[in-house]
């Protein structure tokens, strides 16, 4: 009995070791990487194809402004655990600053978009955000300072600031 007692003990212990272990590492399992650009000469559009609303970036008189955040499994044996949210934004170009309420944001072409496997079709529309405000200041003719706080349906709250460089 004691043995058996003992080597209950030991396999409890095991097991709940193991169990954190596996814990820890899964949150090592993703990576973040963010990307802050703007490219000029260029203008938001929108289409529409048969299952997504899409915003894109093509030639125009704008500045163009994308924010990217990827998130990506780095381990083995994670399926299907990638996403991406992009945010943007047509600003003019002759201004050195700006700030867009939610008012403002429809006349500057402001979406939203997600990517990802295990997200509904409604979700991974491009869509305006339905409350916030960005800012930003220009800090040469390649950079710009800008700030974010926007929420979206179902893109949920997104909040950022950073140096956006010149593509």
């Amino acid at each position: 009995m004691r043995i058996f007692s003992i080597l209950l003990l030991t396999l409890v212990f095991i097991t709940a070791c193991n169990k954190e272990k596996t814990n820890r590492n899964l949150e090592d399992c993703f990576k973040t990487e963010n990307t802050y650009s703007f490219k000029d000469k260029a203008k938001v559009d929108t289409g529409r194809n048969i299952q997504f609303f899409y915003a894109t970036v093509n030639a125009g008189n704008k500045l163009v402004f994308k924010y990217n955040s990827s998130t990506y499994a780095t381990c083995p044996g994670i399926v299907d655990g990638g996403s991406s949210y992009s945010l943007i934004f047509e600003v003019d170009p002759n201004i050195t600053s700006f700030t867009y309420h939610t008012v403002d944001m429809q006349n500057a072409n402001v979406y939203s978009s997600v990517s990802c496997g295990e997200c509904s079709i409604e979700s991974q529309n491009a869509a305006a955000p339905e409350s916030g405000i960005i800012s930003g200041t220009r800090l040469s003719a390649n950079s710009w300072q800008i700030s974010f706080d926007v929420q979206t349906k179902f893109h949920g709250h997104r909040t950022g600031s950073a140096v956006f460089t010149k593509e």
